[in-house]
């Protein structure tokens, strides 16, 4: 297989405008999607060569960790081939979809956002932040999922940044115990997404909210007005995972999940909205140009209102905007 690959990448090098994909196996096709560490110098792709060249050699020897993000058609907007490194307090994100490298420098500190998300096979990476140059950016990066683990130590070090370092204590988890009486799932995936040394404080969980549509009302046909999520408060992140799936009906039939992170000196501002009288929606206003929204049952009103009040104690409570009706 592996040959067979190469002979492929060999053919495109040599006869760009040639199309012959579907020669592969589905197998070998499927890993043309896999994201690569680059792990020395020798292995590094030539568009992003130059980059390497021109850093000091303390910067390069131990080889920073770097990975390489394929262009990736698993998705309906494809993603061009990207290099993922990591250096110090730094993550550059290069690309040279055309032959011409550009590069943007994301200090950790300044990261305001993280997205990870995976559906099926497709599997995805968004910052947002300050670049060096005191642009706010965004940049995502996309692969197969089997691939994922690759992506873990960006994650880690951008959250690390927001949390500090762990002093050995244990994540604290015991905020999640009662989500196993309502969601099995949401509960383990709380559990997974706390740093160590990171306590949760207030949790929601909203199942999903769907309604129906008047004109196909006898067919019990429905439109997903909101899928089911959970958000967490820390004492250092507001931390929301969601469930995401394609159109569907009314059977129960989810493709995967989405993870953001915020830290809180991040958010600057809270607004509480009123949809008629069942429905409100949470926005959050991030550093830059970010915003979060999460939309509720009008029942969830309470947590959401001791969210509020756990973001004030947090510092951000001048820039807490009330509830307004709809």
């Amino acid at each position: 297989m592996a040959s067979n690959v190469l002979q492929w990448i060999e053919r495109k090098l040599t006869d760009p405008g040639r199309d012959d994909t579907l020669k592969l196996s589905t197998d070998e096709q499927t890993k043309l999607s896999w994201a690569k560490r680059i792990r020395t110098p020798a292995e590094i792709p030539d568009p992003y060569r130059s980059f390497f060249d021109g850093l000091p050699a303390e910067k390069t020897e131990p080889f920073p960790y770097a990975v390489l993000s394929p262009t990736y058609r698993g998705f309906l907007q494809p993603e061009h081939e990207k290099l993922i490194v990591r250096i110090d307090r730094n993550i550059w994100v290069l690309k040279a979809p055309d032959g011409r490298l550009t590069t943007v420098c994301y200090p950790l500190a300044d990261i305001v956002f993280i997205e990870t998300g995976t559906i099926l096979l497709n599997a995805w990476m968004t910052i947002l932040g300050k670049d060096t140059s005191g642009a706010t950016r965004a940049s995502t990066w996309k692969y197969n999922s089997v691939t994922d683990t690759l992506f873990a130590p960006f994650l880690e070090s951008i959250r690390a940044t927001a949390v500090g370092t762990a002093d050995g204590t244990a994540a604290d988890t015991s905020a999640f115990d009662a989500l196993g009486h309502s969601s099995f799932k949401f509960m383990n995936y709380a559990r997974r997404s706390i740093l160590p040394g990171e306590r949760a404080l207030l949790t929601i969980l909203q199942p999903e909210i769907r309604r129906s549509l008047p004109l196909l009302s006898a067919l019990n046909i429905t439109r997903q007005v909101s899928p089911a999520h959970l958000t967490i408060l820390t004492d250092h992140e507001l931390i929301q995972i969601r469930e995401e799936s394609s159109w569907r009906t009314t059977k129960e039939n989810q493709y995967g999940n989405v993870w953001r992170y915020v830290p809180l000196r991040k958010i600057t501002s809270l607004r509480i909205e009123d949809h008629g009288r069942d429905l409100l929606t949470l926005s959050l206003n991030l550093v830059g140009k970010g915003s979060l929204e999460a939309v509720f049952q009008a029942s969830e009103r309470g947590r959401v209102l001791e969210l509020r009040s756990a973001l004030k104690t947090a510092g951000i409570g001048s820039s807490v905007v009330e509830p307004t009706a709809a």
